[in-house]
């Protein structure tokens, strides 16, 4: 039987071209995200490569200083009720720029729905109908469509990105206005809308960001949750100063849900650093 292969189709064993990454990280205040993903002032611990880091909302101030950081400082280049349309021409005309080599991070989703909000509330005018009333819906509708965009642009980039996401506990589907929303134990996200049910799928992986206290009697169950001896875990425990370690949960349960598509066999819990994500990332062919 004849086999008809398309032009331009190419067998995924040649690809050699890096994949891309498209991380989100969740997680409750005061957990590490960004030194995770940043690293160390003293570089002792890495973090992801050549960052760039779009603020909002001036989260960097623990890492001021640092000359291997890159910081766009949205919070002070633009008013916010222009932010969301300012941040689609940057991705558009800049971050279209960036390398393989490059990590676009943004800080954080939390922000990014805020300035969307913001804008809506500027500019509610243009979705009145002739009526006089303006459209209860248009204001979630155009709010996807907004997020759809943003996710389009992360899609099309050569650098990876990095989306870092405050968390809650709350429900997963709303119900009708005034009504208690349905609660499954799920912890997710903060972000509302059907984004809030969507956005997962736009990532490649989609961790837990967590911490504990140092002990030199860990359970059994924190062993095989990072698939560690005692004397690994102690000494992994080593890497992280002062008296909390971090880490990423990078598998879905029942209160959480996540996925590690760029890795390969992970355990549940890795330690929340650059170099544990290499040592479980995918390797592709290179040239």
């Amino acid at each position: 039987m004849a086999i008809f292969i398309p032009p331009d189709c190419q067998p995924l064993s040649s690809i050699i071209a890096k994949q891309q990454i498209r991380l989100g990280i969740q997680g409750f205040g005061g957990t590490g995200k960004n030194w995770s993903v940043l690293g160390t002032p003293d570089k002792k611990q890495r973090g992801f490569p050549n960052p760039i880091v779009l603020n909002i909302d001036r989260g960097l101030g623990a890492h001021s200083g640092c000359g291997h950081i890159n910081e766009l400082p949205f919070y002070k280049l633009h008013k916010r009720s222009e932010m969301k349309d300012k941040l689609i021409e940057w991705l558009d005309k800049n971050a279209s720029k960036m390398s393989e080599e490059q990590t676009l991070i943004i800080d954080n989703l939390s922000s990014l729905e805020q300035i969307y909000h913001e804008w809506y509330r500027a500019n509610e005018h243009m979705f009145i109908s002739d009526k006089g009333q303006v459209n209860a819906f248009a204001e979630w509708q155009v709010k996807e469509k907004w997020f759809n965009q943003l996710h389009l642009l992360f899609h099309t980039l050569c650098c990876d990105v990095i989306l870092l996401a405050h968390e809650s506990e709350r429900p997963d589907k709303s119900t009708t206005p005034g009504q208690p929303g349905q609660y499954t134990g799920k912890i997710r996200a903060v972000v509302t809308g059907k984004v809030g049910d969507t956005i997962i799928k736009e990532y490649t992986d989609w961790f837990r960001q967590r911490c504990c206290a140092k002990t030199q009697d860990p359970k059994p169950e924190t062993l095989n949750g990072f698939r560690m001896t005692k004397d690994e875990f102690i000494s992994m425990q080593r890497t992280f100063e002062g008296d909390t370690v971090y880490f990423w949960q990078t598998k879905g349960d029942d209160i959480f849900d996540g996925k590690a598509s760029s890795l390969v066999n992970p355990p549940t819990f890795i330690p929340a650093t650059y170099d544990s994500f290499l040592k479980y990332s995918r390797q592709i062919k290179q040239q």
